[in-house]
Parts: C-alpha cells; structure tokens; sequence
C-alpha cells in the first residue's frame, strides 16, 4: 500500500482500503495473519482493529528485530564493533521536506542534519 509508504496512517480512506484489502479474509475468519512487507507493521494495530482484535497478526518487523539481537548476543565480536551512542549519519539518494519527515518518522527524531546526499549515476 503505496498510503503507508507516505505515512498516511491517519488518512480517512485507509479503513476503506482494508474493506478492500481484507474483506474475503474477514469472511473467511482467519486466524493470523502474516504482514509481509515490512511496511504493514506500522499500521499493525490498525488491521487488527480493523479484524476486531481477533486474528493473531505476525509482522516480521518484530521477529527480525528478535532475531538479529539474538545473532549479536551469540557474536560479541560483532557487537562489541558497534558504535553505541554515536552520531548517525544516513546517506539518502533523494532529499526533500517530505523525504525528511518520512525518515524522522520511521527514526523517531528528527535527522535533518544527519541526511547526507550522495549522486547515483
């Protein structure tokens, strides 16, 4: 769903679109549902309003996050490696106010000075 890409989570269409999106899920009365695209956690809580609170939602975002500590607490070497409380840069092919708010989203702060563009050719 392109409207998650644009963090439009409170766009009034978006139970429309789920109407849409899930309604043959709805009629079949599913028991879980497995979020594939990493973007669909963040409307996680929205789809399973939208189910009533009663289909389990798997969304890979938290089982990768489990994951990857779990592969770092096994190789502190790695982990040791990390730069922990550092400054951050990112390093974005596409820089606009849009672009900005998007990244402070997903970032939970806002990184504007932190946005480094670099040119693709």
């Amino acid at each position: 769903m392109s409207i998650i890409e644009e963090v439009m989570f409170d766009w009034q269409g978006l139970d429309l679109l789920f109407v849409q999106y899930f309604k043959t899920f709805k009629k079949e009365k599913i028991e879980a549902l497995i979020l594939g695209c990493t973007h669909y956690g963040l409307i996680e809580k929205k789809i399973a309003k939208f189910f009533d609170h009663k289909v389990k939602i798997i969304s890979q975002g938290k089982i990768i996050g489990e994951k990857l500590k779990n592969y770092l607490e096994r190789h502190q070497e790695i982990s040791l490696n990390l730069g922990k409380n550092r400054e951050r840069s990112f390093y974005v092919s596409d820089f606009n106010k849009r672009y900005q708010q998007i990244v402070s989203f997903f970032l939970g702060k806002e990184y504007k000075n932190n946005l480094v563009l670099v040119k693709i050719d």
